[in-house]
């Protein structure tokens, strides 16, 4: 997927939409911000902490990696739990990884605020898709990064769960001064979001409720 004059800037703290069909690049896009794909040419740069500005495009992979643990939260499609480990240490990982051992506390603390103190101990294998759901984004919340991106976090959801895990999903995000980039192709999602853009043939554009692109 080729982007043309892709601008987008993002203010700490918004919730923006991404609309598109499928292959319109959304997870591409995603995922050139998290620095797990690199761009060709252009720039993704991020507002860190004391006002600095990285360019993460000028980093290497080691960089990239140890940028998006500590600033970056991400919640994927099909979850990504890893099936070897309980609840709590899928959401623990993050701090470990960070070396923030001494606040594995909040793994436990958001569990519950999500519903699931009993479910600390289980497996993956032993939740539903909601409940799987609502684990991912705890673990993509716990180390408190900057940004938070979303690849259809509700995809392989029925309607009922996957509105329940979009509305936590928001409020979690208000309630943490997190900035949200949600990338979908579900119009019932627009009201939640204080932004709504629309990726099609390569660019971004304003959102249009009359729009038939999608």
């Amino acid at each position: 997927m080729v982007f043309k004059h892709l601008d987008i800037s993002v203010e700490r703290g918004e919730t923006v939409i991404i609309l598109g069909q499928s292959g319109s690049g959304k997870s591409t896009l995603l995922n050139l911000i998290a620095g797990l794909d690199t761009a060709e040419e252009g720039e993704i740069i991020f507002q860190a902490e004391h006002s600095c500005h990285i360019n993460i495009c000028d980093m290497n992979e080691q960089q990239r990696t140890a940028f998006r643990r500590r600033h970056i939260g991400f919640i994927f499609q099909f979850f990504n739990l890893i099936p070897t480990l309980t609840v709590t240490e899928n959401v623990r990982l993050p701090l470990q990884l960070n070396k923030q051992l001494k606040e594995a506390h909040l793994a436990d603390e958001l569990l519950s605020s999500v519903g699931l103190a009993h479910c600390l101990h289980k497996f993956p294998e032993q939740l539903s898709g909601g409940e799987q759901q609502r684990v991912a984004i705890c673990r993509a919340l716990v180390h408190q990064p900057t940004l938070l991106l979303a690849d259809e976090p509700t995809g392989s959801l029925d309607n009922k769960t996957a509105t329940e895990v979009i509305k936590l999903l928001f409020s979690q995000t208000h309630e943490h001064g997190q900035t949200l980039l949600l990338a979908t192709h579900n119009h019932d999602l627009i009201p939640l979001a204080d932004r709504v853009l629309t990726l099609q043939q390569g660019s971004l554009v304003q959102f249009k409720a009359h729009s038939t692109a999608i």
